[in-house]
């Protein structure tokens, strides 16, 4: 029996209960092997989440950093945690998971782990009456999709919250973007281009190789492993179209129609045994890993991914590239354009110069009148967002952020959760499943059309 259906065999109803707590909100986290698990709990949510957080888990390493973390949590001298991680470790973790807390209300499944697993996961999780917050992706290949579409119906009856943390939406620079791309006398309308010359092109660079505070960054084995990890192109770009999409539509709610993928391609990025060796801490390759080695005895990684789709007429290029190592000084790098008929609004991160939201006249229409419209535009949002400035760059204009306007990487985990927590409050999950549906068939559409070619 596959890792998949062994998964899907576990939701069978088992006996078995446990209190639901009062009615408060609580957290049953299942095998959190990545640090997002852990992140989610970096802040308390009010007093109607309950402190008490159930964890599942196999015993291994992955358990224990993740309790290790939580623990730092509630050990800092500023704003400590008060989390009480009451834990189960066996092989069985997942029907004890449902066996405890099925009946219960209120239980929020939180999934950050092996992605493989993340689709059976989330059924088991709706099938048992929880809600869910899980760390993308959700589905690494079309058979889990197949998955996350049942898991998503069985939401729908139980009327229960299944969302993936976009984190993204809560990044400034995008969120001004998104602003500033809707101005109409600044922008102009969104310019549809073609295959070559995409109306919006969103870009990501990152590394397998960090040093986090002077050590470097742990990663499982497994991370390497396209068939546990996944490719590039359904990983990432989970963040990438999500990107896309409430950008140039904010609010909307589409439809598969809406969207048609145009070419996709894949390619490798090449990892030593040193290398994955200092990454990993493991001294040789897994019977997995050996699969994907070169006559030389290199990994040849599938880690990098681009695709080109139309949504509601507009082309937009998405690509996803994973180096090794990043030169001295470096780090991650990204790029987000936006192509208006007046002007054309786009992001740069990992430059010399930091993050930088910058505004240029369109090819053919005029500076000054471009510039006019931008301090226009910056006047209006100091209501919301005091000292936005704009300052010339590169041809155009860089939008000077003040640093109280921006939150770090897992503040915005703690956005997005509180977020999905107001939507298991209300009772009133969001039109956004919709659209959760919608990003991850795109995603499996081109990652069929980049396994054929």
């Amino acid at each position: 029996m596959g890792a998949l259906a062994l998964l899907l065999a576990a939701t069978v109803p088992m006996a078995g209960t446990c209190a639901d707590g009062g009615g408060k909100i609580r957290f049953v986290v299942i095998d959190p092997g990545h640090f997002h698990a852990a992140l989610v709990q970096k802040y308390p949510y009010g007093g109607d989440v309950s402190t008490d957080v159930r964890v599942y888990a196999p015993k291994g390493p992955e358990l224990d950093a993740h309790l290790a973390l939580v623990r730092s949590f509630n050990e800092r001298a500023e704003n400590p945690t008060r989390w009480n991680e009451i834990v189960y470790a066996g092989d069985d973790y997942l029907e004890r998971a449902v066996e405890e807390n099925r009946g219960a209300r209120n239980v929020v499944a939180v999934l950050a782990g092996r992605n493989d697993r993340k689709a059976g996961y989330c059924l088991a999780a709706v099938r048992a009456g929880f809600h869910v917050m899980a760390d993308k992706p959700l589905a690494i290949a079309p058979e889990a999709y197949a998955v996350i579409e049942e898991a998503m119906s069985v939401a729908r009856e139980k009327n229960l919250v299944l969302m993936d943390l976009m984190t993204d939406r809560h990044e400034f620079l995008n969120v001004l973007q998104c602003e500033l791309a809707h101005d109409r006398a600044l922008f102009g309308e969104q310019v549809a281009g073609s295959a070559d010359s995409p109306g919006i092109v969103r870009e990501s660079v990152h590394h397998f190789f960090k040093l986090v505070n002077g050590s470097p960054l742990r990663r499982p084995a497994w991370y390497y492993d396209a068939s546990c990890q996944g490719a590039a192109i359904v990983d990432i770009t989970t963040h990438v179209v999500d990107d896309v999409r409430w950008t140039a539509l904010p609010g909307a709610r589409l439809s598969q129609g809406d969207v048609e993928v145009v070419s996709a391609r894949r390619w490798p990025t090449p990892v030593t045994l040193a290398d994955y060796s200092a990454s990993t801490g493991c001294g040789e390759w897994t019977d997995g890993l050996r699969r994907g080695l070169d006559a030389a005895g290199v990994l040849q990684c599938d880690a990098n991914g681009e695709f080109t789709y139309r949504q509601r007429g507009v082309f937009a290029k998405v690509r996803v590239e994973w180096r090794f190592r990043a030169q001295p000084g470096g780090g991650d790098e990204s790029y987000a354009l936006m192509r208006g008929t007046k002007a054309e609004v786009g992001i740069r991160t990992g430059t010399a110069d930091g993050a930088v939201l910058f505004v240029r006249p369109a090819p053919g229409t005029d500076a000054a009148a471009a510039g006019s419209a931008l301090e226009a535009a910056l006047a209006r949002l100091s209501g919301k967002w005091p000292g936005l400035a704009a300052a010339p760059y590169q041809g155009g204009w860089r939008v000077v952020v003040p640093s109280g306007l921006t939150i770090t990487h897992e503040e915005q985990f703690r956005e997005v959760a509180k977020t999905i927590l107001g939507w298991v409050r209300s009772g009133q999950p969001p039109a956004e499943r919709d659209n959760l549906l919608v990003k991850y068939r795109t995603i499996m559409d081109a990652y069929r059309m980049s396994e054929r070619r």
